[in-house]
């Protein structure tokens, strides 16, 4: 699906031939250069990702061409000149054209190639001279943003004046419950909390009836954790009865579960 034309700009020479034509659309500026003759040959044509052609004016051969990843540039006769990488494919490794260039395609009309983000067309017509960039847009970085530094060291950006700020984004969210509850959601990454060992959390939910006996199981399991004890632990059970009983009265008897007073003695100090 290709995208649609917002807004159609043309260029025209002095001869009145159209000489360049730019319809920007909402993925970006198509760029189209034209030859000062009635057939309007295409000479170089640029889509808004940097990708595209120049031509040679007699042969029509390739001057240019640019993919999204390599590029190359030809001589009249089709030989090719030099052919290169956008981005290295390892560190230390060269990439982008091995000098700056300069392509004059006609009279009016130049391309200028430093890398993939600097690709320039000139046009000279009726109304001036005109530059157009035909590069892949270049995102701006963090440092880019920065419009001054303080005293304290923190940076002022450079933002957007259409950036909600932090105050604003949470206003926004409480006026709408809805919105809010789906953040959230979002930021647990739509799963749901930790139970808690007791299953407090569980009293809380409202399931349907498929589920229920899936609660029940889990309930289930929960009692008989909260019922299981270890040897050890009636042991340590029994030994803190032992102490206690003892602290009462020296002379008692305490049954910890052995056979004839054994555990009991075994208990004694």
């Amino acid at each position: 699906m290709s995208a649609a034309t917002k807004k159609t700009t043309i260029h025209k020479y002095a001869s009145g031939n159209t000489g360049v034509v730019i319809n920007d659309t909402d993925a970006g500026p198509y760029s189209y250069f034209y030859d000062d003759s009635k057939k309007n040959t295409l000479l170089a044509s640029f889509a808004p990702q940097g990708t595209g052609f120049v031509n040679h004016l007699r042969s029509s051969k390739p001057m240019f061409t640019a993919s999204k990843t390599t590029g190359s540039i030809g001589d009249a006769q089709g030989n090719s000149l030099e052919y290169f990488d956008w981005q290295p494919k390892r560190p230390g490794l060269k990439f982008g054209p091995s000098k700056p260039q300069k392509m004059y395609i006609n009279p009016c009309l130049s391309f200028f190639l430093t890398d993939q983000f600097d690709m320039k067309m000139t046009f000279r017509g009726t109304n001036g001279f005109h530059e157009f960039n035909v590069g892949k847009p270049s995102r701006p970085s963090y440092l880019d943003r920065i419009m001054t530094k303080t005293l304290t060291g923190h940076l002022i950006l450079d933002l957007p004046k259409t950036t909600p700020t932090l105050k604003q984004r949470q206003t926004l969210l409480a006026a709408n419950p809805a919105a809010a509850n789906m953040k959230k959601a979002q930021e647990f990454g739509w799963v749901l909390p930790r139970a808690s060992p007791s299953g407090r959390e569980y009293a809380q939910i409202t399931v349907q009836d498929d589920l229920k006996p899936v609660i029940n199981g889990g309930n289930a399991d929960i009692d008989r954790l909260k019922n299981f004890r270890t040897t050890i632990g009636k042991n340590v059970l029994g030994l803190k009865t032992l102490l206690r009983e003892t602290a009462k009265d020296p002379n008692a008897s305490v049954n910890l579960g052995g056979t004839g007073g054994t555990a009991y003695r075994r208990f004694m100090f």
